[in-house]
């Protein structure tokens, strides 16, 4: 597919020059839900991204895909498995390209029989909502309850490691509490395959101040992104 950009999955605005939070997806019933903390990275233009933070929770996903591909329960098309120059799966970034495939390209590459996309939401947006408001003090297993209930990927994946990540279960607790609030569901971000120009991407920035215009969580998040992609505002 070559270069193209996406949008953030809560406020429109394009992730292109932008950091990002991505946030895996299962469907269920007739929602999708997270089955993992959020990972975080560099929008690399190609539907993912890059440079994924290196983490406690990062190393827990890693672990779990990387251990579902040896039993086979992670299965994957030949063309993703095999990366260019006869490289295999071994880092989270290629971890991530088959279910960027799963959303822009019509492939099913599964975790357990179920194909498996994921949510990007602006970097700069996440933080501030993610640190807008104190989580009321709580042990890990009461975050992982509210979030993951009795989903098994998420069990199995962060077994005897919530410690680890509590600040990763606070953060996502924030987020999907704000965006319950605002009857915003968890969608996977597909793409058209559509380079942002500079025009375009003031223009999202537009819709997205005035879509927020409420919420000065949002918009200093927003402000935060536009400092971040401004070189990208003047091609």
């Amino acid at each position: 597919m070559g270069l193209y950009d996406s949008n953030c999955m809560l406020t429109g605005v394009s992730l292109r020059g932008s950091d990002a939070a991505l946030v895996l997806l299962q469907h269920t019933d007739t929602v999708y839900r997270p089955i993992a903390l959020a990972l975080k990275g560099n929008s690399n233009r190609s539907g993912s991204i890059d440079g994924v933070e290196n983490n406690a929770n990062t190393e827990l996903v890693l672990k779990y895909f990387l251990g579902k591909l040896a039993s086979g329960a992670y299965d994957i098309h030949e063309p993703y498995y095999r990366l260019p120059n006869g490289r295999s799966i071994t880092t989270i970034e290629h971890v991530l390209t088959p279910f960027e495939r799963n959303m822009n390209d019509g492939h099913e590459n599964t975790l357990d029989g179920r194909p498996v996309v994921f949510a990007l939401i602006c970097r700069a947006v996440w933080d501030a909502c993610a640190s807008s408001t104190a989580a009321k003090p709580a042990p890990a297993t009461s975050f992982y309850s509210e979030l993951f209930g009795d989903s098994s990927v998420p069990a199995e994946m962060y077994c005897g490691s919530l410690t680890k990540v509590l600040r990763h279960l606070r953060e996502l607790s924030v987020v999907s509490k704000m965006l319950s609030r605002r009857k915003c569901p968890w969608k996977p971000t597909a793409s058209d395959g559509a380079q942002h120009s500079g025009e375009e991407m003031r223009h999202y920035l537009q819709e997205a101040r005035r879509a927020f215009k409420g919420s000065a969580v949002v918009l200093k998040g927003l402000r935060a992104y536009e400092l971040e992609v401004e070189d990208c505002f003047t091609d």
